[in-house]
């Protein structure tokens, strides 16, 4: 039998109690961090896959960015769209111009789509259940149903940054800044997230440009070549640096860590964007 480094075992526990599911412990955050084109995304992915081998049941939630290309589209992933009522949608080929039919499905409340007092709804185990809001605030209103809700369930946010940014400004026109309100509702109720078993799965390009009082209270990071290594954390910049493409380096609050290999998933074909108004 093959004896493990140190490294190998520091890594495989890790990785254990990223996918156990303890009812008292509650679940788990973690984001990953790296410059465009380092395969943030395929890690979230690879998350997604592996919660569909061990955790079968678990129901898995994913906010894309709206107006930009479908990062969820991957060879080897299953996925449905959900959409709020009264939203106008469209899908742009990528690959080839002009428009395309995606099938999605219209829901016109939360419960729709997960019932708090059942779990069942639109959404299913076994596939990512995209879902997408006329609103982005909505998502953090979405993600505080879910804390309520029976059962376990995970959350990929594709691009934190973009739904809690670091000192949002207020919007034109707005009498007050809703999205700092957002921000504080968020990052003073994200312990309270764990507590009502939600694993929360994130990314983003800097850990600077998410919120703070959000990433000081994140159980694991994952570092892709090229990110920017927190001060406080023992991983080593250069080691980020020299990281393979596939390869990534995890910590758990700032403590143990180790190392990672996630799979890539070529996108499908055609490719496609998502506009929502």
């Amino acid at each position: 039998m093959t004896q493990l480094s140190k490294m190998e075992r520091v890594t495989k526990r890790i990785l254990n109690e990223k996918i156990k599911r303890d009812l008292e412990k509650g679940g788990i955050s973690s984001i990953t961090v790296s410059p465009p084109g380092e395969g943030k995304t395929n890690q979230l992915i690879h998350d997604a896959q592996t919660i569909f081998k061990y955790q079968p049941e678990e129901i898995i939630f994913w906010r894309d960015n709206p107006k930009s290309a479908a990062q969820y589209n991957k060879k080897g992933v299953n996925w449905e769209i959900f959409i709020e009522n009264g939203c106008k949608v469209n899908f742009r080929n990528l690959s080839y111009g002009g428009q395309l039919n995606i099938p999605y499905v219209f829901f016109k409340d939360f419960n729709q789509i997960i019932d708090k007092d059942t779990g069942k709804g639109f959404a299913k185990p076994g596939q990512l259940n995209v879902v997408y809001f006329k609103n982005e605030y909505t998502w953090i209103d979405f993600v505080e149903h879910l804390r309520h809700t029976i059962g376990w369930q995970s959350v990929f946010i594709d691009e934190l940054e973009d739904l809690i940014p670091l000192n949002p400004p207020k919007r034109e026109g707005e009498t007050r800044n809703i999205r700092y309100e957002k921000n504080l509702f968020f990052a003073e109720n994200f312990k309270e997230f764990r507590k009502g078993w939600i694993n929360f799965f994130s990314n983003t390009q800097d850990l600077a440009d998410i919120e703070s009082r959000v990433r000081r209270k994140l159980n694991y990071i994952i570092y892709l070549r090229g990110a920017r290594v927190e001060e406080r954390s023992r991983i080593w910049q250069e080691f980020v640096n020299n990281l393979r493409l596939g390869w990534g380096a995890i910590e758990y609050e700032h403590g143990q860590f180790g190392t990672i290999k996630f799979d890539y998933y070529p996108n499908k074909t055609p490719y496609f964007e998502v506009n929502i108004s």
